[in-house]
C-alpha cells in the first residue's frame, strides 16, 4: 500500500533580506514569522542576512547594469556561495521591510538579487511585507530611471504583497499587481497568543526612530521631565538578537544628558522586549515595529513620522491616528493620565484585521504550492 508522507522531499525557499538577526527585535519577530510560516509549508528555509543584501558587490548604478551581461557576469564571480544558493532554489522569498526606498546602495542592491532570482534563473519570485517608496515619499514616480528600475523589476515577479496602504496606492499608480497586507509581526505574536495582552505596570516607554529630528527629541524630552516630575519611572527601550540599531544609543545619549533618571533597557531577548511595550503604560515612539506591536497588544502610543510615510501609510490602513499631530500638551496630559489611571487600548476588531491581513502575505505561496 503507498502512504503519501507529506513534504518526504521538502522544497528549498530561499528567503531574501532576512532581518532576524539584526536592527532590533521587531525585525527579528517579522522575519522568524515568515520563516515559521513557510516551514509549516513544508520549506525548508535558506536565510540571507539582510546584512549581505545591503553590502553585497557589486551594487548597479544605472538601469542599464540590470540588463548588462557583462555586469552580471561580475557580479556571479563576486559572490559565488550567494549564486549558488539562489540556483539551488525553488522558490525565493524576498522580504522587502524598509528597504526598497529611494535608489540607495541597499534598495539597488536587493532589486538587482530579485532580477536575478526572476530573470536570470527564472526562479518563482515573491515580494511580501514590505513598504516602497521610491522617492522616500508617496510621490509616484513618473518617466524616470526611479520608475523604470522599479517598474521593470516589481512588476515581473510572480506576486507583490504590500504592507501599508500606501504602498499599495503607489504600486496601483505604476499599474503594477499587488496585494494589500500587513507586517508579519503581529501574526508572530498571535502565535504566542500575546495579541491584546497590555497589562500596565507603571511607567512610560519611549523607543528611538531613524529620522528623530532635534523637534523630536525636544518633544520627547519636555514630555518625560513632566512624567519624572510626576514621580513616574520613564525607561528607554532597545536591543536586537545582534548589530542593534546604531542611533538608537545616540538617542539614549542625547536624551539622558537631559534626563539623568532615563532608564535605558537593552532587551536581551524578544520576550524582554515585547514585555517592555506590553506592561508599559504608555508607549512614545518613533520606530515602525514598535508601533504596530502596541497596536497588537493594546498598549496605548503615540508615535512620530519615521524616514517613509510607512507608519502613516499603516495608520491609514487600520482607520486609527496614533501619529503625533497634536499639541505637545495635549500628548503630554493624555499620557500622564494613562500613568494615573492605568488604561488599555485593547481593539479586538484592529488585532483581527492585522492578523488577517498579515496573512494575506503567504496566500499566493500557498496557491503556488497547490498548482
Amino acid at each position: 500500500m503507498n502512504v503519501k508522507i507529506p513534504h518526504i522531499n521538502q522544497p528549498k525557499a530561499v528567503i531574501l533580506n532576512f532581518t532576524a538577526d539584526s536592527y532590533h527585535w521587531g525585525c527579528y519577530a517579522t522575519s522568524m514569522e515568515i520563516y515559521h510560516s513557510l516551514s509549516e509549508m513544508g520549506f525548508y528555509i535558506d536565510p540571507i542576512s539582510v546584512s549581505v543584501t545591503h553590502s553585497v558587490k557589486p551594487t548597479p548604478a544605472k538601469l542599464s547594469d540590470f540588463t548588462d551581461q557583462q555586469f552580471f557576469i561580475n557580479f556571479i564571480n563576486t559572490n559565488h556561495w550567494l549564486i549558488s544558493s539562489l540556483e539551488a532554489a525553488d522558490i525565493v522569498i524576498v522580504n522587502g521591510e524598509g528597504t526598497l526606498h529611494r535608489l540607495t546602495e541597499a534598495s539597488l542592491n536587493l532589486l538587482y538579487l530579485i532580477y536575478v532570482s526572476k530573470i536570470a534563473f527564472e526562479k518563482p519570485t515573491f515580494l511580501i511585507n514590505h513598504s516602497c517608496f521610491p522617492f522616500g515619499d508617496r510621490k509616484v514616480p513618473c518617466e524616470t530611471d526611479t520608475e523604470n528600475i522599479y517598474k521593470l523589476i516589481i512588476e515581473k515577479l510572480d506576486h507583490v504583497v504590500a504592507r501599508e496602504d500606501y504602498t499599495n496606492q503607489i504600486y496601483n499608480a505604476l499599474e503594477v499587481s499587488n496585494t494589500l497586507a500587513f507586517d508579519c509581526l503581529p501574526r508572530f505574536l498571535d502565535r504566542f497568543d500575546l495579541t491584546s495582552s497590555h497589562d500596565p505596570q507603571g511607567f512610560l516607554l519611549i523607543s528611538g526612530g531613524i529620522a528623530l529630528s532635534q523637534i523630536n527629541l525636544d518633544a520627547i524630552s519636555s514630555i518625560c521631565k513632566k512624567v519624572i516630575k510626576s514621580g513616574n519611572p520613564v525607561r528607554f527601550l532597545m536591543g536586537a538578537k545582534s548589530r542593534n540599531a546604531p542611533e538608537d544609543y545616540k538617542t539614549f545619549e542625547l536624551l539622558n544628558a537631559e534626563l539623568p533618571e532615563l532608564e535605558a533597557i537593552e532587551a536581551e531577548s524578544m520576550e524582554e522586549w515585547i514585555n517592555n511595550i506590553r506592561f508599559s503604560n504608555y508607549l512614545l515612539s518613533g520606530r515602525f515595529h514598535h508601533t504596530i506591536a502596541a497596536l497588537a497588544l493594546g498598549t496605548p502610543c503615540s508615535t512620530f513620522p519615521s524616514n517613509t510615510p510607512k507608519i502613516e501609510g499603516v495608520m491609514h490602513t487600520l482607520n486609527e491616528n496614533k501619529v503625533i499631530e497634536a499639541p505637545l500638551e495635549e500628548i503630554s496630559e493624555r499620557i500622564l493620565d494613562a500613568l494615573e489611571k492605568p488604561m488599555t487600548d485593547v481593539s479586538d476588531n484592529r488585532t483581527k484585521r492585522m492578523i488577517d491581513l498579515s496573512s494575506m502575505n503567504f496566500e499566493a505561496i500557498h496557491n503556488h504550492l497547490d498548482s
